[in-house]
């Protein structure tokens, strides 16, 4: 096993501070990523398991870095594994757009790494969807996302970059 390191980009037509909470609020991050423990301060617990048929999304730390709308650092013990980041960029509904930057260190064979970005990926397009007031329902998640999970798979294997839309139901934030 090798240490895999994963740098994603997304644009969301919302200000920071509507991003910021679907990465800190428990209930709103299993509305996108998975089943979720969120203490939201340096120290607190950070988890997230997957749920099936959804990504294999598997976070488990400790809130290292917490800077409220602009910075989360989640470690495990032996470093750092997810790192979050706002930035508030012109444009949007109201004016306000978030660009998230998604840094996601992993314990894989690298024979997983396409697995890992196109879990991530889809879950980006989740998080935009939930951000339109769409969660996640988990137990049509194959009906919903499975073609475009595939796609983001098929993408990665072949080594084509892709960042993805906002979301499924609104690709353009």
């Amino acid at each position: 096993m090798s240490m895999q390191s994963l740098d994603l980009q997304r644009r969301y037509e919302f200000a920071p501070s509507i991003v910021w909470d679907a990465l800190v609020d428990a209930d709103l991050v299993e509305g996108w990523l998975g089943d979720a423990v969120v203490e939201p301060d340096i120290g607190g617990t950070y988890s997230v398991r997957g749920i099936a048929p959804g990504p294999a999304i598997s976070v488990e730390g400790r809130i290292v870095d917490f800077e409220r709308l602009v910075h989360l650092g989640v470690a495990g013990n032996s470093g750092p594994i997810l790192d979050l980041r706002l930035d508030e960029i012109p444009g949007g509904n109201r004016g306000s757009s978030t660009r998230l930057t998604v840094s996601v260190t992993v314990s894989i064979e690298s024979a997983f790494a396409a697995r890992v970005r196109a879990d991530w990926l889809i879950s980006l397009d989740q998080l935009g969807d939930l951000l339109h007031g769409h969660p996640v329902d988990w137990q049509h998640w194959d009906r919903d996302y499975g073609a475009r999970w595939t796609g983001y798979l098929d993408q990665a294997e072949t080594g084509v970059d892709v960042e993805g839309p906002g979301s499924v139901r609104h690709p353009h934030g």
